[in-house]
């Protein structure tokens, strides 16, 4: 640890970059311990398709820790530490994990009519229609559900599907899986504070806002980091403007989250003092708030960007981290819409 770096999460950075490792092949166990390290790289892991485990709180000497993992609802087993070990030994010895059998998304065209029957139940459950995404990320995610179900064939899982509704709802979150941070790659942003906004600031007019739209906006810290980026240029060039950002995601609990701005200590990792000190209220359980003026500035959204209509009149479209999970004419339909929602000579990012 170097000397006065503030906030210390070795488990954070030790989660995200075993998932950046072992992807699928991960295990992260949350067990006793104080503040809420690992509930950030715990996401980290499940992004990349990973288990998660934490200990079930009341059996932990300090419940900090794990209480906050489950607190971000993507756990997949809450234990005691004497259960986990049958957990693990059943779930490593499954077919599709130890590698026994064949991976499902090899036998998924073969299957057509089942997979047609879970996407009925994800759309009515989620009104979302997942049969739009590549075939082999529906196909981890479900392998992943199979695993820890403890079912090996594809029409077991379904009639645990029909069986357990909560079963569909997991599903359909873990599909959904929405890892995100303030400024998420670093290098992007600074093209993008350099080279991008201080043009969408100079050509702006006083009596027309910098419309802008953050397409997949997930819990909101890109929507956020656009808009601080935005007002601090703002403030730079000594201009009056109004900023309307449009932040939309197809997952309801997402942007519930986003609105409310409130966000874990942890952001102080991923955010300059400087940002935190000028656009965050700290609050006194020590998380931070984001403060009115940034808040107003973003509207967020129920939105499905492959069959809603867009926006228009933009000058920046963000959509990152979304596309690579769409089979190709979604990919060309969103593209198409984009295209059609930004002004001539405005940006994509």
């Amino acid at each position: 640890k170097a000397p006065d770096s503030g906030l210390n999460l070795p488990i954070d950075v030790f989660f995200r970059s075993l998932s950046e490792d072992q992807q699928h092949r991960a295990i992260g166990i949350i067990l006793s311990g104080t503040g809420s390290d690992g509930s950030r790289g715990i996401k980290a892991l499940k992004e990349a398709g990973a288990l998660v485990i934490a200990q079930q709180p009341d059996s932990a000497k300090f419940d900090g820790m794990p209480k906050s993992s489950i607190k971000t609802g993507i756990v997949d087993f809450i234990l005691r530490p004497e259960d986990m070990g049958t957990q693990l030994s059943k779930y490593i010895q499954h077919p599709l994990v130890s590698g026994k059998s064949g991976a499902l998304r090899d036998d998924m065209e073969y299957s057509q009519d089942v997979m047609g029957e879970i996407f009925d139940l994800l759309k009515l459950k989620s009104d979302i229609d997942f049969s739009k995404y590549k075939p082999s990320t529906i196909a981890r995610r479900i392998e992943r559900r199979m695993a820890i179900k403890h079912v090996t064939t594809l029409r077991e899982y379904l009639s645990t599907l029909f069986k357990y509704s909560h079963e569909v709802a997991t599903l359909s979150k873990e599909l959904l899986i929405g890892v995100t941070r303030f400024f998420r790659d670093s290098a992007a942003f600074d093209m993008l504070q350099k080279e991008v906004i201080p043009k969408l600031v100079e050509k702006s007019k006083l009596d027309e806002p910098i419309r802008i739209w953050v397409a997949a906006c997930s819990s909101g810290e890109e929507a956020y980091s656009i808009s601080m980026l935005v007002h601090k240029e703002i403030t730079k060039q000594d201009k009056k403007r109004t900023v309307k950002i449009f932040a939309t995601d197809v997952n309801p609990d997402a942007i519930a989250e986003a609105g409310v701005g409130n966000y874990s200590a942890e952001i102080a990792h991923d955010i300059s003092a400087d940002f935190l000190a000028s656009y965050f209220d700290q609050m006194p359980d020590g998380s931070y708030q984001i403060i009115k003026s940034i808040r107003h500035s973003v509207v967020f959204a129920t939105h499905n960007m492959i069959i809603d209509p867009p926006f228009s009149n933009l000058d920046l479209v963000t959509c990152r981290n979304v596309l690579i999970y769409f089979q190709h004419s979604a990919q060309k339909r969103v593209l198409a819409s984009f295209h059609f929602a930004l002004k001539k000579h405005a940006f994509l990012f």
